[in-house]
């Protein structure tokens, strides 16, 4: 029962704030990290409730609009800024400046970044929220649901691809990244399994339509950049939570 528990609470540990005691954390095998993969689209959905809530409740005395800039803020809280983060880590490859400190704890190496990068994090953001504001109004709870899912969704294919690393892993653990063909295929069915319901429930057929050109955009875009990209995984995936968010909202404008 513990090592089922523990397959969720690594997805929790790699993909939020959530992160164990340094007493309490152990190395986790190559099977543990690719079985705790198919949880991806689950922590997704918590941070969905969480920011749920924080938007009814914002949007109770607030406007709209206020409440919208919560949930961007909320996501990007609830994932610790480990997203923001690997997407910054994807601009200094194009620009000749490292930032490899979490991203709330040196707030102040904000102010050394050269502008674009800056101008790009702040865009980035700014389509998220532009995507909640035009996003249809009957929907739109739903949508601020289901958007962290799409989001770990796309974390995950990418995952599954090949292009993933533990955020928060050290020297050691990455040599246990991999996993066999069947734990692969456990971890891909379970994770598409819960994708497909979260978008069929809470979008109906629209949604299901949504999840397949999205899926088929990531799937070439991963095999686009295969093998030829210098991008380090770490970069990759918080680049991919990005965008991948960006996308459902642009495809939920059109089709819902």
């Amino acid at each position: 029962m513990n090592k089922l528990f523990s397959l969720p609470a690594l997805a929790f540990e790699e993909l939020t704030l959530f992160e164990r005691a340094s007493g309490e954390a152990r190395l986790a095998s190559s099977r543990e990290f690719t079985l705790s993969k198919a949880f991806y689209p689950f922590v997704g959905l918590v941070v969905g409730v969480f920011v749920f809530f924080i938007h009814e409740a914002i949007s109770f005395v607030l406007p709209e609009t206020i409440a919208d800039l919560f949930v961007v803020v909320g996501i990007a809280f609830f994932s610790n800024g480990k997203h923001l983060s690997g997407m910054v880590l994807v601009l200094n490859q194009f620009i000749p400046k490292k930032l490899n400190k979490p991203f709330w704890k040196n707030i102040e190496q904000l102010f050394k970044m050269p502008p674009l990068i800056g101008i790009v994090v702040v865009a980035v953001l700014w389509l998220w929220l532009f995507g909640l504001l035009s996003a249809p109004f009957e929907v739109k709870r739903q949508i601020i649901l289901v958007l962290p899912v799409a989001s770990h969704w796309g974390i995950f294919l990418f995952s599954v691809l090949g292009f993933f690393e533990p955020l928060n892993a050290n020297d050691e653990s990455k040599t246990n990244e991999g996993g066999s063909l069947r734990e692969k295929s456990s971890s891909l069915t379970f994770a598409f399994a819960f994708t497909f319901a979260s978008f069929g429930i809470l979008l109906n057929l629209n949604g299901l339509i949504i999840l397949l050109i999205m899926s088929v955009s990531l799937v070439l875009i991963a095999k686009m950049i295969s093998n030829k990209s210098p991008l380090s995984r770490k970069a990759v995936l918080g680049a991919v939570h990005e965008f991948s968010g960006i996308i459902f909202l642009l495809l939920s404008y059109c089709i819902l």
